[in-house]
């Protein structure tokens, strides 16, 4: 007979399940660095549909480019709303919003 393992957290090692769903998102510094990032990439964006709204154009644009960065954003949200981090899944909409609409404007 097998004894029952219980699961580790792999970064605080917890293995209060409680615990671990209320709290999905450790209190280290590189979540908090994590935190502010996803701030900063949800902005990435936006000055660069800004200036194509304005008239600037997307002739300079390259579109596979922005196809990718659509893609990846895509696929982080969809890890953010599986693993259940708020700050991901909002930087990753927002900037997947932002791409689509770009490659949208230069269709």
């Amino acid at each position: 007979m097998q004894a029952h393992v219980k699961e580790q957290c792999p970064v605080c090692k917890s293995t209060d399940t409680q615990l671990r769903e209320a709290h999905p998102a450790h209190n280290h510094w590189v979540d908090k660095l994590a935190v502010l990032n996803a701030f900063f990439s949800a902005a990435a964006l936006y000055p660069q549909l800004y200036s194509i709204i304005m008239g600037s154009g997307v002739e300079n644009l390259s579109l596979p480019s922005f196809g990718l960065i659509f893609s990846n954003n895509i696929i982080w949200l969809i890890y953010g709303i599986h693993r259940r981090i708020t700050p991901l899944i909002l930087s990753s909409l927002s900037n997947a919003i932002a791409a689509g609409l770009i490659l949208l404007l230069a269709l």
